[in-house]
């Protein structure tokens, strides 16, 4: 597993198309959650509310995924 330090570092290791819907998945969540925070949770971009987990989000070969947090 690599160890990225930023959501950004995580996005920019994929090609131009993923980084894309990456992105959208990052803003789209982003734009609902008052005060997000980012950080990398098990190796994989999460948002984060009031210092928990909110939702992780990534992507894969053949998907993109979309995990939700411990309890808020």
């Amino acid at each position: 597993m690599n160890s990225y330090k930023t959501i950004d570092e995580y996005i920019s290791n994929f090609d131009a198309d993923k980084q894309a819907v990456l992105e959208e998945m990052r803003a789209q969540i982003k734009s609902v959650v008052p005060s997000p925070g980012e950080k990398i949770a098990y190796g994989i971009p999460t948002i984060t509310h009031k210092g928990k987990n909110l939702v992780h989000f990534a992507a894969y070969d053949g998907h993109y995924a979309f995990y939700p947090g411990g309890e808020p």
